[in-house]
Parts: C-alpha cells; sequence; structure tokens
C-alpha cells in the first residue's frame, strides 16, 4: 500500500524507493496513514510512511522498522515576532528539546 504521492510523506516515500531502486507490487494508494497502518495490521500489506507519532499506534499490533539511509525532515517553529506570549513559547520550545 503506497501514502499518496501528492502529500509530501508520500512523495519522500517513492523518492527513497526509486533511490534504492525498490520496485514495489502496489496495489492501492492512500492518503491516510490511519487507514494504511489499520490495513497493514489486518495483513493487507506493508508500507512505507513517514515515522509518524500517534495514540493510534499504541494499540496497533505492527512493526516500525528503521530504513537505512532514509530521509529526514526539519521541522521548526513559526511565530508572531511581536507575539505577547513569549514565555509559553519558551515552555514550548523547553519541552521540545528535552
Amino acid at each position: 500500500m503506497r501514502y499518496d504521492r501528492s502529500n509530501w510523506g508520500g512523495r519522500l516515500a517513492d523518492t527513497y524507493l526509486q533511490t534504492q531502486r525498490i520496485l514495489p507490487r502496489e496495489w492501492l494508494e492512500l492518503d491516510s496513514l490511519e487507514a494504511i497502518s489499520m490495513m497493514v495490521e489486518a495483513g493487507l500489506g506493508v508500507s512505507l510512511m513517514p515515522d509518524w507519532r500517534s495514540p493510534l499506534f499504541d494499540n496497533l499490533r505492527v512493526a516500525r522498522l528503521p530504513l537505512p539511509n532514509a530521509p529526514s525532515r526539519e521541522i521548526g517553529l513559526l511565530r508572531p515576532r511581536n507575539a505577547p506570549s513569549g514565555r509559553l513559547i519558551e515552555i514550548v520550545l523547553d519541552a521540545i528539546r528535552s
């Protein structure tokens, strides 16, 4: 099962497959990570998708395997320059760093 290539994560997975010269036998392309995960749990196939954190995965019987040479994604925090909640933003940043 393929994560939809019109999504950022699906394009990233597709690029990884191409660079590794992997040609999967795909039978379905979905844009729902939740649906893909539940279908994998049901034994309907496997999927290459972002290492996405969700409480949903706590209850699924699926294995998450790291990939060699997998691309990574950097994220950042965007806020207004004149945000009056500067202290709150610092608390969030401290929580992310720890």
